[in-house]
């Protein structure tokens, strides 16, 4: 599964902020994050070893997915599995993302607090607010962007040249769009 370049930093960054593992901030980090997804360069040794027919390659993208689930797409499009009435799946997000305001509190915790067991009483808490947002507090619970729109964009055009590839050889995109 491929990605946009700009959401899998921003995920990946908010995963590692969760995990207690992240404390700089994103603008000072994400620009050597970048290299880590490049398609192109990341299939090529498959490529190699397996030849490129063999290689299935999907875009991770919810309007993209299988009935607009990720496990039904996988289902369908990797192990070529109908789904039907037999399959039943929880509607529920196991894996919440947290708001910026909600991600940036929980990096600064990660600076200050090194006892792990307080740590995640602190990530369980964001994380129930982050499913159950509350209309009584002040503070902003949206999911905005951890990076502005400038900085998704420089991502975006550093990628373009390596996602147009793999979108015209692996999901013979003519017009290069992942």
């Amino acid at each position: 599964y491929v990605r946009r370049q700009d959401d899998i930093v921003m995920a990946s960054y908010n995963q590692h902020i969760k995990s207690g593992m992240q404390k700089r901030p994103l603008l000072n980090i994400y620009q050597d994050m970048i290299p880590k997804f490049d398609y192109e360069a990341l299939l090529s040794p498959w490529e190699e070893s397996v030849g490129a027919d063999s290689i299935i390659v999907r875009p991770y993208e919810h309007g993209q997915f299988f009935d607009g689930d990720l496990r039904k797409d996988f289902l369908k499009n990797v192990l070529g599995v109908e789904i039907g009435d037999r399959f039943r799946f929880d509607s529920t997000n196991p894996n919440p993302g947290l708001s910026k305001v909600t991600g940036e509190y929980l990096r600064m915790i990660n600076n200050v607090v090194e006892d792990e067991v307080r740590k995640k009483r602190f990530l369980d808490l964001l994380l129930d607010l982050a499913l159950h947002p509350r209309s009584d507090l002040e503070w902003d619970q949206d999911k905005e962007a951890y990076l502005p729109a400038d900085k998704r964009l420089e991502i975006i055009e550093k990628c373009h040249k390596s996602n147009a590839a793999v979108a015209c050889k692996y999901l013979q995109r003519d017009d290069g769009h992942l």
